[in-house]
C-alpha cells in the first residue's frame, strides 16, 4: 500500500518536471525520491524507515536508478572532440552495482545509523548522556568524518579532474562539497564540546541538516556524474584511477560491511576482478576495524547500556 501511494503522488508531480527517481539504496530500507527538470533537482525527498518498506522489499521497476533519463549524449557534456559517450555498453553491471554507489551507500548507512542510536540514548538517558557515552559519540563521529574527508579527497584530488578531461560537469557537483563539509565542521564543533550530563538534541539537529544536505548531493552524483563516467571512460581507465585513492580502515571496512561481507567477496570483489589475498591483505582488516570502531560502538549507543570495561591478562613467571 506504502509504495502504491508514493507512486500515485510522484506521478502527480510529471506536469511539473520531466525526470523523477527513487533510489531504495539505504541499508535501512529508506527511499530517496528526487524530482528534477534538465538536472536541476527542484525537490529531494528521503522516506525514512517505513514500517511498509523493509530492506528485503521487492520494489516495482520504475524505482530503479537506471530508470533516470540523463541524456548522456547530450553534447553539452563533450570536453574533448575526440573523446565520444560510446563507453557504457563496455561495462559489465549496471549503475546501480557501481563501486561509486556502494561508496555512498556507507555514507548513508553510517549516518542513518547514527541517527538511530542518537534517538535510543535520547529515550534511555533522560537526565543527560553519561561520561562514557559522549566518549563513544566523539570515537563514532571521529570515524566517520574522517571516512567522509578521504572520500570528497579522492573525488576532488583524482576522480574529478580525471572526468574532466573529457566531460563538462555541472559546477554544482564540485561546489556541493563546500556545503556538505561545512555541516561536517558544524557536528565536529558540538561533538567536540559534548560533555557529561549534557542533552543531545542540538547534535540531532545537526546530523538531520548535514543528512538533508548530504543525502541530495549523494544522488545527484549518482544521477549525473556517474552516468557520464560511465558513457565516457572505459572500465579500465577508471579503474586505474580508483587504485590510485587512499583510504581509511573505516573507510574500508564500512564499504565490506554496508555491502555484507558476502556480498563484498562473492559480488563485487568478482564483478571488480579483486585477487583474493586483497581481502586478506587490505579489506578485512578494514573491516574488523570499522566493527570494533564503529559498529560496535552504535550497538553499545543504540543499547543504552555502559560497556564493560576492558581486561588485560598478565601471565608472569615465578
Amino acid at each position: 500500500m506504502f509504495l502504491e501511494i508514493l507512486e500515485k503522488v510522484l506521478k502527480g508531480f510529471e506536469r511539473f518536471c520531466r525526470v523523477w527517481t527513487a533510489h531504495p539504496l539505504n541499508v535501512d530500507g529508506s527511499v530517496i525520491v528526487v524530482l528534477r527538470e534538465k538536472n536541476r533537482i527542484i525537490l529531494s525527498l528521503n522516506i525514512l524507515n517505513h514500517p511498509t518498506s523493509p530492506q528485503s522489499l521487492s520494489l516495482p521497476e520504475f524505482y530503479k536508478t537506471d530508470k533516470c533519463t540523463m541524456d548522456t549524449q547530450d553534447n553539452q557534456w563533450q570536453a574533448d572532440p575526440n573523446h565520444k559517450p560510446s563507453k557504457t555498453s563496455m561495462w559489465n553491471h549496471s549503475a546501480n552495482e557501481n563501486g561509486w554507489v556502494h561508496a555512498h551507500n556507507c555514507i548513508r548507512g553510517e549516518i542513518r545509523d547514527m541517527d538511530e542510536a542518537f534517538h535510543s540514548i535520547k529515550t534511555k538517558k533522560t537526565n543527560g548522556l553519561p561520561s562514557w557515552a559522549v566518549e563513544i559519540i566523539k570515537e563514532i563521529w571521529s570515524e566517520h568524518e574522517m571516512h567522509v574527508r578521504s572520500h570528497h579527497e579522492n573525488e576532488d584530488a583524482k576522480m574529478t579532474p580525471f572526468m574532466k578531461k573529457r566531460i563538462n560537469l555541472p559546477e554544482k557537483l564540485e561546489s556541493d562539497h563546500k556545503i556538505v563539509c561545512d555541516c561536517i565542521a558544524n557536528m565536529t564543533q558540538a561533538v567536540d564540546k559534548l560533555k557529561e550530563g549534557d542533552f543531545i538534541d542540538e547534535l540531532q539537529n545537526l546530523l538531520a541538516l548535514y543528512e538533508e544536505t548530504m543525502l541530495p548531493h549523494l544522488v545527484e552524483e549518482e544521477d549525473v556524474a556517474l552516468p557520464l563516467l560511465m558513457a565516457y571512460f572505459t572500465p579500465k581507465e577508471v579503474a586505474r584511477v580508483v587504485r590510485s585513492f587512499t583510504s581509511t580502515k573505516s573507510e574500508l571496512g564500512s564499504f565490506v560491511h554496508y555491502q555484507t561481507v558476502e556480498g563484498f567477496r562473492n559480488k563485487f570483489m568478482k564483478q571488480e576482478g579483486i585477487p583474493g589475498f586483497v581481502w586478506i591483505l587490505l579489506f578485512e582488516p578494514g573491516y574488523n576495524y570499522f566493527l570494533e570502531h564503529v559498529k560496535k560502538p552504535l550497538d553499545v549507543l543504540k543499547a543504552g547500556e555502559e560497556p564493560a570495561p576492558k581486561t588485560m591478562f598478565w601471565c608472569c613467571a615465578a
